[in-house]
């Protein structure tokens, strides 16, 4: 659908990753911003990684 979704994927990966998920949120965040994605792109992988992984890799909740 949109041109990004690819990017957007990879960084639902990033994030259900087990070696990335032990780190801070804010350092996840950061390296995805620093990839080129917007605050709502990340939003967006957060709320897919989150409901898709489970209690597994599940970073604890909904951001706000």
């Amino acid at each position: 659908m949109s041109a990004r979704a690819p990017l957007i994927a990879s960084a639902v990966s990033f994030l259900r990753d087990p070696s990335t998920a032990s780190s801070p949120l804010a350092q996840r965040i950061g390296f995805l911003e620093s990839k080129g994605l917007t605050p709502a792109e990340i939003e967006q992988a957060l709320a897919q990684a989150n409901s898709s992984a489970g209690p597994v890799g599940a970073y604890g909740g909904p951001q706000g």
